[in-house]
């Protein structure tokens, strides 16, 4: 009877364990001419039903890293700006590599960089990377869609993450917004992109912020904004799952020593 129980115990300690594992992913991001991305953003989804899961950014050398996937069927895909890899089906039960995956087209955006006299669209800095996003197709949406997409910067669930980190501090013109996060993505998701001048994913903070802890993004609104009155109407639909029709209104009062801002939709 005994050697029964003992038995029963090993058995179901043994089944939750194998229940409970969880498995990491990792590999490294190239160009078609075999060149390592950096700050590739790479998502990790359900394969059922396309849900996001989790997600990563590459490293200095295209590499990530993605931990505690519980065992199941999924759906990986890696993006930089506009360019996209194909989805890679994996069956994760076991801790993966899965060697390199390509975006295709990367080497063509950075021969538009160099061809073009207007700034490149992504600067990388000692302490930040600067997104320049006004002459990309993102400027067209809202400003929480184009965070989205800058180099770097996951959103899962509509929580920021940044190298890993899910500590994010928003800014607007170097000010930090204290502000809930769901009244800043109200903000974001409402105000039109095609005001911003470029986007700032800071992983080194100034040492005013620095004690903090955690990262900043600094939104850096377009520098025609001079004091005075600037106001916006916009009309959007946007299609994804379910179509979305959006009308709202930008407002923005400079003068020179406030700021105030506005919106509606």
């Amino acid at each position: 009877m005994r050697k029964q129980i003992l038995f029963l115990l090993v058995l179901s300690f043994l089944t939750s364990s194998s229940f409970s594992q969880e498995y990491e992913i990792q590999g490294k991001i190239i160009s078609t001419d075999q060149e390592a991305i950096w700050l590739a953003n790479v998502l990790l989804l359900s394969a059922l039903d396309s849900i996001l899961i989790d997600g990563s950014s590459t490293d200095g050398k295209g590499l990530f890293k993605i931990t505690n996937i519980p065992p199941g069927d999924y759906l990986l895909k890696a993006s930089y700006l506009e360019n996209e890899s194909d989805f890679l089906n994996l069956a994760i039960n076991a801790d993966l590599d899965i060697g390199t995956l390509t975006i295709a087209n990367y080497a063509q955006v950075l021969d538009e960089v160099i061809v073009s006299t207007q700034k490149p669209r992504v600067e990388r800095k000692v302490d930040r990377l600067v997104f320049n996003i006004g002459n990309t197709a993102f400027a067209d949406g809202d400003i929480w869609e184009a965070l989205k997409r800058a180099p770097g910067v996951v959103v899962i669930n509509n929580e920021l993450s940044v190298n890993g980190s899910r500590d994010i501090g928003i800014m607007i013109n170097g000010r930090k917004l204290n502000l809930p996060r769901a009244d800043v993505i109200n903000l974001l998701s409402g105000t039109t992109a095609s005001n911003v001048e470029s986007i700032e994913v800071i992983t080194n903070p100034p040492a005013k912020y620095s004690a903090e802890g955690g990262m900043l993004i600094n939104i850096i609104m377009k520098k025609n904004l001079i004091s005075g009155y600037n106001g916006a109407v916009f009309n959007r639909y946007t299609l994804g799952v379910y179509p979305k029709h959006t009308v709202g209104t930008d407002h923005f009062f400079k003068g020179s020593k406030s700021s105030f801002s506005a919106n509606y939709s």
